[in-house]
């Protein structure tokens, strides 16, 4: 069915009210829901309806998709019930996303500060568990209790079309983007914390720490590295809400990916990537030889990511929805 809108209601509509059904069963009731909705569609427009405004009336009219999910399925949801299951689930995820990588960084300062690097991987898995446990179960009590001792169950706001998920295309490039901005971060932190606290403390020189990258590098060649990184990370969001990639958007990136590729690579082979004192403390019984072979490896290693990283940013020159 093609989409009447840009939105693409209907198909957004059909995907995620099928979504989790058994596969042998999915599509034929994809085509009978999406029959009907295209029927009940061209009874209004043959009423003089205008095609997008009778797309979101029907759709209004069916309700949230996952309570139809639910009612195809013959699911009991007895815990809690299809008034107020798509919103649980919806506010349970929401909450379990933003708590939990919280937890897991408090657990591990603890640890990280006091010089044991060993416990803060214990402590961070340890505290996220703890918070992922306690955000499961209260959440689910405080529904459990307003459904039994609430009003009448009206969920969490009146569900309009404009609530439906993307489709699964459009959900995957769309988390290109975010991904993109979480890898900026995630750089950024890293190597903050690299250079200024440090991932190895030396208790034999006092608890000081033991940058794994290159000190000469900071703060210029790491801020250069996280700009590009900052602006491929634009150009994916651009691409995003254009619709497209436009052919100077992939060539750009990939000029960004080949240029911090280049001088990684180049720092790699000759040295300056890595701290020479982390080098040396890990790689202390070997030979000269061996460290030029691993300087030369980690070099290749960069050169073939940062080569598909290239193609990849050119070849994206496609739709985005």
């Amino acid at each position: 069915m093609d989409a009447i809108t840009k939105d693409d209601y209907t198909n957004r509509y059909v995907e995620a009210a099928t979504r989790s059904l058994a596969p042998d069963q999915r599509d034929d009731y994809a085509d009978e829901l999406r029959a009907s909705i295209r029927d009940q569609i061209d009874d209004r427009v043959a009423n003089g309806e205008d095609p997008a405004e009778a797309e979101r009336a029907v759709l209004t009219e069916l309700g949230d998709p996952a309570r139809l999910a639910a009612g195809y399925a013959g699911r009991q949801l007895q815990l809690i019930g299809p008034a107020f299951y798509s919103d649980w689930k919806r506010l349970l995820v929401l909450l379990l996303w933003i708590t939990v990588p919280i937890g897991a960084f408090a657990g591990m300062i603890g640890p990280v500060v006091s010089g044991n690097v060993g416990g803060a991987v214990g402590g961070a898995i340890a505290t996220a568990l703890s918070v992922g446990v306690h955000v499961c179960f209260w959440v689910t009590l405080a529904f459990a209790l307003v459904e039994r001792f609430g009003g009448p169950a009206r969920g969490l706001g009146e569900w309009t079309p404009d609530r439906l998920p993307l489709t699964s295309e459009g959900r995957t490039r769309f988390s290109e983007v975010v991904l993109a901005f979480v890898a900026v971060a995630v750089f950024a932190i890293v190597i903050a914390w690299d250079q200024l606290i440090g991932f190895v403390i030396l208790r034999e020189t006092g608890g000081d720490p033991l940058p794994f990258l290159h000190p000469g590098l900071w703060p210029w060649g790491f801020g250069l590295a996280l700009t590009a990184t900052l602006v491929t990370a634009v150009l994916t969001l651009l691409a995003y809400r254009r619709g497209e990639w436009a052919t100077w958007m992939g060539i750009a990136a990939a000029l960004l990916a080949l240029a911090v590729t280049a001088a990684a690579v180049v720092l790699a082979v000759t040295g300056g990537l890595l701290n020479p004192e982390w080098f040396a403390l890990v790689f202390r019984a070997a030979d000269p030889g061996t460290v030029q072979v691993i300087q030369v490896a980690l070099g290749v290693g960069i050169a073939l990511l940062g080569l598909y990283a290239a193609w990849d940013a050119y070849r994206r020159t496609r739709s985005l929805r």
